[in-house]
């Protein structure tokens, strides 16, 4: 959660992530984001958490790379939408 969670962070500062831990098997790390007037979440990534850890380290980069281009693509997007209909995260969910 810590790699995802600092991807986001780097790309949306101030958004809201909340975890949402289970111990099924195969462990998977999904982003998705609830967008506002909009009923269903949107997925951003999804992988298996074990390409997340630091001892992997170019798996690592290459999803956290992933990650980020996806959600700087939300961002470029939200800023080219006029106001009333923008798609910016309010919260951003980690399962």
């Amino acid at each position: 959660m810590c790699a995802a969670a600092k991807c986001i962070r780097d790309v949306f500062p101030n958004c809201e992530i909340i975890p949402n831990r289970t111990n099924a098997y195969p462990l998977r790390v999904i982003i998705t984001v609830e967008v506002p007037e909009g009923d269903a979440a949107v997925l951003v990534w999804s992988g298996k958490q074990q390409n997340l850890f630091e001892k992997c380290q170019n798996t690592r980069r290459k999803c956290m790379h992933r990650i980020k281009s996806k959600l700087t693509g939300l961002r470029e997007l939200e800023e080219k939408l006029p106001a009333r209909a923008q798609v910016a995260p309010t919260q951003l969910l980690c399962r």
